[in-house]
């Protein structure tokens, strides 16, 4: 049994070369809070990705080698529920992440950290990871630059 409700246990591959030797389509990093450590982000696992760069969710013809991983966990993905609904009667695609905020995304820079630490590390992020809840992420507004975050990091 997996650990969330989300199932995200079932979109993560492991490292790159493993989802290199499946030949999956899209792939995204997934921060885990036990990667933000001494200042910097260690060696995390991919998880694939079913979403175009606007973010609008890819058809199961254009992730044929996806499709293939994600579909014998298909009723585990499609019992999934957000907010007490199934997630396919909230408009999802079974194949959906069932968490996924585009507008939190389409700003890459964040600060993140480890939510469990004996103490801070703080990490500026300028890229495309999405981030688990253990890994927590600050975001400025819109207009922030990334001198405006690497002041809040500690930077000079």
């Amino acid at each position: 049994m997996l650990r969330n409700h989300g199932e995200d246990e079932i979109f993560v591959v492991g490292r790159l070369d493993t989802a290199r030797r499946l030949h999956l389509e899209h792939l995204v990093t997934l921060i885990e809070g036990n990667a933000v450590r001494d200042w910097g982000l260690e060696e995390s696992d991919e998880a694939i990705w079913v979403y175009d760069r606007s973010f609008d969710v890819l058809t199961l013809d254009q992730i044929p080698r996806s499709h293939m991983v994600l579909w014998p966990t298909r009723q585990a993905l499609k019992s999934r529920k957000r907010f007490s609904m199934p997630v396919m009667e909230c408009g999802l695609e079974w194949y959906e992440w069932r968490e996924l905020y585009p507008s939190k995304l389409k700003t890459p820079t964040a600060i993140c950290w480890g939510e469990v630490a004996t103490h801070n590390n703080f990490v500026l992020n300028v890229g495309p990871p999405v981030f688990k809840n253990s890994a927590p992420v600050i975001k400025l507004d819109s207009s922030a630059t990334e001198p405006d975050y690497t002041i809040l990091v500690g930077g000079a």
